[in-house]
């Protein structure tokens, strides 16, 4: 067998394996070993999405559905009473957008930067352009401020929110300090982690602009950060990495 350019590797993942499928296939594909971690539990929102199913089921009134994560993706379909609904669908990045295509739709527009600022700032506005932004319960204002002081007509929604993370026990925490490298795939992810573990792996591989500053946020800097969006750019940066 060929060997694989992260054979003999641990790697961290900070989402449950039910939530990183995609990642964790392409990390084992390459040889790596995984360690989910799962500190970001889903739970519905305080409604239990009544406000989501409102909005969804009067989704005509919209001119775009504005998505800032797979998880955000799992909820309107789920709430959904009509899939795709008959708006443009515009995804933050690649790994949103794989998402969409994962549940049959397509996203119309995917910005050049995977930031909610970036996504605000290049989403095309016409007229009176209409947006339904479902986030989760703690997401920042970027977007929405980012899209209403261009002229947009925005209605914020809570979607989803994440549940407690589970306290990692002695020998996890053991684990996560012998492993290659920690993947940071959200600024969420970044949160999570530094709540729960007091040591890192030599290397932290960031997903793109806004997890890095959410870790430069806390005094960190990543090792690597992709250079093109999407799980294909993070296992590129993680291979670069870890084989200099």
């Amino acid at each position: 067998m060929v060997p694989g350019p992260l054979d003999d590797r641990s790697v961290v993942v900070c989402r449950a394996e039910e939530q990183s499928a995609s990642l964790t296939r392409r990390l084992r594909a390459a040889g790596a070993e995984v360690l989910h971690l799962g500190l970001l539990p889903i739970e519905a929102p305080a409604d239990d999405g009544a406000s989501l199913r409102a909005s969804l089921e009067h989704v005509d009134d919209f001119d775009w559905i504005a998505l800032t994560s797979a998880n955000a993706v799992a909820a309107i379909v789920a709430a959904s009473t009509k899939w795709p609904p008959p708006v443009r669908l515009a995804a933050i990045g690649a790994s949103t957008a794989a998402a969409l295509e994962g549940h049959g739709a397509e996203a119309d527009h995917v910005p050049s930067v995977s930031t909610a600022a970036t996504l605000a700032a290049e989403l095309p506005l016409d007229g009176v352009t209409r947006v339904l932004a479902p986030l989760a319960e703690l997401a920042g204002d970027d977007l929405v401020e980012g899209l209403r002081a261009r002229g947009f007509d925005v209605r914020r929604v809570e979607a989803y929110r994440l549940g407690e993370p589970p306290v990692l026990d002695p020998a996890t925490l053991e684990a996560v300090s012998r492993a290659d490298a920690v993947l940071f795939t959200s600024p969420s992810t970044v949160d999570r982690f530094l709540q729960q573990c007091p040591v890192w792996p030599s290397a932290v591989v960031s997903i793109g602009p806004s997890t890095s500053a959410r870790l430069a946020g806390h005094h960190r800097a990543p090792t690597a950060e992709a250079e093109r969006p999407g799980l294909d750019g993070l296992i590129d940066a993680l291979v670069n990495t870890l084989n200099p």
